[in-house]
């Protein structure tokens, strides 16, 4: 009977070691997943006047002194309607006192001048287009097809590279030469936050993110310093934000009220854009101002527009942020949008960021719905497309 008894207890002890084996690796991973840190969440202040600054803390309200027109007298501003029925304009941004955009119908890209003439803005051809992300001196885009292949391209050089499947949020750095991306992935340690040289293809990984990649959304700042930004829930109706640097470093969080976060920087990082939404409100949006610099940034204040960040732009030197908002009492789950909701008409409110002042900048003559604003470089000229006509409104910025 020996021999049948030592085989039991050699595969009894293999057992017992792989048990070991495999309890022991559960822990380690299990503790490399949490790839942000839980620190004590910087306190939002009670209360500060005025606008947040790299020395100003967080969370109040601003506004109220409300002007109605375009400018100090309250004279309406009717705009200019530039009639594009030829075009089906995509991803418009401004490029000096002109305005560029992808048409879907010819598969091209198009410049559009202050008189509303349409020219062709390069060769390059493609169908099929379903986004189109912009470099900050557009000289690059990056296209994004319907059936996921992305091709950053460079219209000084008339160079095409085609970008891997799996990142995802491509978003250019401050450099323009470099993208930041999360590359997506079924295995969670494949999972990163990188960047891409988009002229020869090199990948610098700059933090893992593993069982968080769902909460880190690509943000890179105009200074180059912040990559992307991540939020940890603390309770149903408020999240923990942190700010990952460009070398994958997290800063301390600072604690922000509501979630489903929509961001932007103003162009001299200054300003750091967000709207949120929660329960508290039915999921409408609230707006607000944050510090982007500093050793406060992300300290904010509540900004008197009920809207997304998406549907604002700065202008004037990131002094002046217009914004389209709902002409009533925005719908539940306005906040959590992408864009504007169809069949919500809305006007153009400006916020001086120095005074706080508001004031109408536009207000369609016909109940219309209004997105994707553009400030042209010059800071005079606002484009907004009109969802209801399918028109381009061009409106003069005082």
């Amino acid at each position: 009977m020996q021999w049948r008894e030592l085989p039991w207890k050699r595969i009894a002890l293999f057992v017992v070691l792989v048990a070991l084996l495999i309890t022991s690796l559960w822990f380690i991973f299990r503790r490399t997943r949490t790839t942000l840190p839980v620190t004590p969440p910087t306190p939002v202040q009670q209360p500060i006047t005025g606008l947040p600054t790299a020395q100003s803390g967080a969370g109040s309200t601003v506004g109220g002194n409300t002007q109605t027109g375009n400018d100090q007298s309250g004279s309406k501003n009717t705009g200019k309607t530039i009639i594009l029925s030829d075009y089906l304009l995509y991803a418009p941004a401004a490029q000096g006192s002109n305005l560029i955009a992808f048409d879907q119908r010819q598969g091209a890209f198009v410049k559009i001048d202050s008189n509303g003439n349409v020219n062709p803005f390069d060769a390059f051809r493609m169908t099929n287009v379903q986004g189109v992300t912009w470099s900050s001196d557009r000289t690059s885009a990056i296209v994004r097809q319907s059936d996921g292949t992305q091709t950053a391209y460079n219209f000084q050089t008339k160079q095409r590279l085609t970008l891997p499947s799996t990142w995802t949020e491509v978003k250019f750095a401050a450099n323009n030469r470099m993208v930041i991306f999360k590359n997506a992935s079924s295995v969670g340690d494949a999972r990163w936050l990188a960047a891409g040289n988009i002229t020869n293809g090199g990948i610098t990984l700059l933090r893992p993110l593993g069982d968080n990649a769902s909460s880190v959304t690509v943000a890179p700042s105009p200074d180059g310093s912040v990559a992307a930004l991540a939020t940890i829930p603390v309770d149903g109706n408020s999240q923990n934000l942190y700010f990952i640097d460009s070398k994958g470093g997290v800063t301390e969080p600072v604690q922000i009220q509501g979630g489903f976060i929509q961001a932007q920087w103003s162009p001299s990082g200054q300003w750091f854009l967000f709207s949120t939404a929660d329960t508290t409100n039915q999921f409408k949006p609230q707006l607000w101002l944050g510090a982007g610099e500093g050793p406060n940034r992300g300290n904010h204040v509540l900004l008197p527009l009920p809207t997304t960040a998406q549907q604002c732009a700065f202008a004037k030197d990131s002094t002046l942020l217009v914004c389209a908002v709902p002409s009533g009492p925005p719908q539940s789950g306005y906040g959590v949008s992408e864009g504007s909701i169809p069949g919500i008409p809305h006007t153009v409110m400006a916020i001086d960021l120095i005074t706080g002042t508001t004031r109408t900048l536009f207000a369609p003559p016909t109940p219309s719905t209004l997105t994707t604003p553009v400030v042209t470089a010059d800071g005079k000229t606002l484009y907004v497309t009109n969802r209801t006509t399918g028109l381009l409104e061009s409106i003069a910025i005082p």
